[in-house]
């Protein structure tokens, strides 16, 4: 039957647990990504040249008499970090991931470009967020300490709650299910810490009100586990902000047996 308890019943055929990686879709984004990283390197290289139409900056291919070496590619995969490696052959390109290979052109995969530099690889259905790995950043919310408060979504109703003042949780666990707008909407911790206080119980919540508090501490980094994702209306349609592109990855077109 179709009712609120529909997403809830369904979590696994939905794709609202972890899935393993998808390798291709990984892949399709890493060249994407290292093909940027090559346009940017020539319109660096013009801006040097200042205009000389002549000028040796202008040549950025990278000439060697030695095939050109491998790359390796650090990752953020859906807020996991990933090492990818680049190689080049007379075939193409292959990216090699933990326990796989995939060859160019080996798979069709949908890219649509996100925020700050990520890419989004749709591949059979599901959505994988891609974008290179930067040592640099840093969660301002978990390092201001502001990150620890959960509110409600909307105007709604909470209809479970899974912690209890002192309990120890982890960034991604679910916390609590609010109703409203005829869905069901899973809240879940915004980082690793403590249950300190229950704000909420079962009634009626305005919008943003706040149902829990998180406070740091908590389940070590070691026991951090993959992020649970929110369900989504099915067949939402993209937001036209995002400029699609559907092409096999690379120079050659081949789908996998």
């Amino acid at each position: 039957p179709f009712d609120t308890g529909f997403i809830e019943r369904n979590t696994a055929a939905l794709g609202a647990e972890p899935q393993p990686l998808d390798a291709a879709a990984v892949a399709a984004a890493a060249l994407q990504l290292e093909e940027e990283r090559e346009v940017a390197v020539v319109m660096k290289a013009a801006e040097r040249a200042d205009g000389e139409a002549r000028s040796p900056w202008l040549v950025a291919d990278a000439f060697s008499l030695m095939p050109r070496p491998a790359l390796g590619l650090p990752l953020l995969v859906d807020g996991e970090r990933v090492e990818a490696r680049i190689e080049w052959h007379e075939a193409g390109a292959r990216v090699s991931l933990p326990g796989h290979d995939i060859d160019e052109g080996e798979h069709e995969i949908a890219l649509a470009q996100g925020e700050r530099g990520t890419w989004l690889a749709l591949h059979r259905g599901r959505q994988t967020s891609v974008a290179l790995f930067d040592p640099f950043a840093v969660d301002l919310d978990a390092a201001a300490g502001s990150g620890g408060v959960i509110k409600a979504p909307m105007h709604g109703k909470l209809i479970a709650l899974f912690v209890a003042a002192g309990d120890a949780v982890v960034k991604g666990q679910r916390l609590a299910i609010v109703e409203a707008m005829k869905m069901e909407h899973v809240l879940v911790a915004p980082r690793d810490g403590t249950v300190s206080e229950i704000a909420a119980a079962r009634r009626p919540l305005d919008c943003s009100a706040t149902l829990a508090m998180t406070a740091g501490g908590g389940a070590t980094p070691a026991a951090r586990r993959p992020g649970i994702a929110r369900p989504r209306r099915s067949g939402r349609k993209p937001a036209r902000s995002l400029p699609t592109a559907r092409r096999p990855y690379g120079r050659r077109s081949r789908r996998a047996a």
